[in-house]
């Protein structure tokens, strides 16, 4: 048993050596990153000032920290949004082959659209006092961005990914036991109650 402990490690060093590897190749093949950057420190900076309406349980204007509150609250069943981006993370090293062969054409236009969909979903959100809804927009607009610097071939890849990403983080579905404090829960409710 203890012969197979050092083939193990090397495996494993081996492993993580083709993955680092593959991840700087993506990094220098990427278009654009000065853009995503500048796009990325934007909508952060947005989310971050104006990102939360409400101040009845959390007062802050962040998004971030609504979330962050959201997923720790005591009584909380959205506590494994601290653990998706990681999964999703691990999906993209999964998915890195795909990234490096996808064709990178660079600005693709029609993502903007997306973009500014985001931006219009968290305007809406924001108004109408629904931060859900404003996390919903801010996912949107950075899939946008991502699209806009990276091309839709990128957009196509990340695409089973980021759904995860938003369908587990924004808490628009809800989780399993917590239906009732969901968007989608509350919408039901209205119906069923007419």
């Amino acid at each position: 048993m203890a012969n197979n402990s050092p083939n193990f490690l090397s495996q494993t060093n081996e492993q993580t050596r083709l993955i680092m590897r593959d991840l700087q190749q993506l990094w220098r093949v990427l278009p654009h990153k000065s853009v995503f950057l500048v796009g990325t420190l934007g909508l952060v900076a947005l989310f971050h000032l104006l990102g939360n309406s409400t101040f009845g349980y959390v007062d802050t204007h962040s998004v971030f920290s609504w979330m962050i509150n959201a997923y720790n609250a005591p009584l909380s069943e959205d506590g494994h949004g601290n653990l998706i981006p990681f999964a999703v993370l691990a999906l993209l090293v999964w998915k890195r082959k795909e990234l490096l062969d996808a064709p990178s054409y660079g600005a693709w236009w029609p993502s903007f659209l997306i973009l500014a969909l985001g931006l219009l979903l968290h305007l809406v959100g924001y108004v109408a006092q629904q931060t859900r809804i404003s996390v919903f927009g801010l996912f949107v607009a950075f899939y946008g961005l991502m699209g806009f610097c990276w091309g839709k071939s990128w957009m196509k890849v990340t695409f089973f990914p980021y759904v995860v990403l938003v369908l587990c983080s924004c808490g628009l579905f809800g989780s399993a036991g917590n239906l009732s404090s969901s968007t989608t829960g509350f919408f039901s409710r209205c119906f069923y109650c007419q």
